[in-house]
């Protein structure tokens, strides 16, 4: 068993401005330590790191319901062993939709482009490319007594040139968003595009459960959130924690 260490961050922020729309800023940082090496008999050569940091800004505006919003990413990663190390970059554009039908329902699409991540000494080389993808999605949900609501939500990723896939997720909110309970199924493939690999396999190998829980109190200043989530993967169980704040 391979032991590394993980690193994953998300800063991520709204604001609102008045009648002009609204801007978001999103900020990824994700490193993993500890990669052993192996020469061609299997013996140990050294350790290895690598880091990537993803930024995204965005700019939504509400016409009549319709929410439009464009943004730009940048992508930076970076990969030492050993002595020898490689940098590259990319950067890219996506385009979002978002409709509120009836308070209870909305749907949206979301398209990125091709983003070709190259090297920052050889740009006509390149380490990473991003396919062509479409997202569209779907959230509907119900009042279940004064104060708790019940959630649905169903994500439909289609990647150029890769099988289509789905995201399910459930929440239930009570006591007016105080304490919110949440589970879903993550990476959920529905076609195997013709590989070699059956549907079965490519469904058994990806497919992660989550399981998760926020605690939110309102305050004199704004509102406080804390959430909580894990991944149950393969390689083992991930989690992740949140702190939000809403003024």
């Amino acid at each position: 068993v391979m032991s590394i260490d993980t690193n994953y961050i998300v800063f991520s922020g709204a604001l609102p401005i008045s009648e002009w729309g609204a801007f978001g800023i999103n900020l990824i940082f994700h490193g993993v330590d500890g990669v052993r090496g192996y020469d061609a008999s299997a013996k140990p050569t050294g350790e290895g790191n690598c880091g990537e940091a993803m930024g995204s800004m965005a700019y939504a505006y509400e016409v009549a319901g319709l929410a439009v919003g464009i943004g730009l990413r940048g992508m930076y990663q970076s990969i030492s062993f050993e002595g020898d190390s490689s940098e590259s970059w990319g950067v890219g554009l996506s385009l979002g939709l978002l409709y509120d039908i009836t308070d209870n329902l909305r749907i949206g699409i979301a398209v990125k482009d091709r983003m070709k991540v190259r090297d920052l000494r050889d740009e006509s080389s390149y380490s990473v490319e991003t396919p062509f993808s479409v997202t569209s999605g779907l959230y509907c949900s119900f009042g279940i007594g004064e104060g708790h609501r019940w959630g649905f939500m169903l994500d439909l990723e289609q990647r150029r040139g890769l099988p289509l896939k789905a995201h399910l997720g459930t929440e239930l909110s009570l006591y007016g968003g105080a304490l919110a309970l949440r589970g879903g199924l993550d990476d959920l493939y529905l076609e195997s595009r013709g590989g070699e690999v059956a549907l079965s396999d490519l469904v058994r190998s990806n497919l992660k459960p989550t399981l998760g829980a926020g605690v939110s109190r309102e305050l004199s200043s704004g509102r406080l959130r804390l959430d909580y989530a894990a991944s149950f993967e393969k390689l083992g169980m991930r989690h992740f924690i949140g702190v939000g704040w809403t003024f």
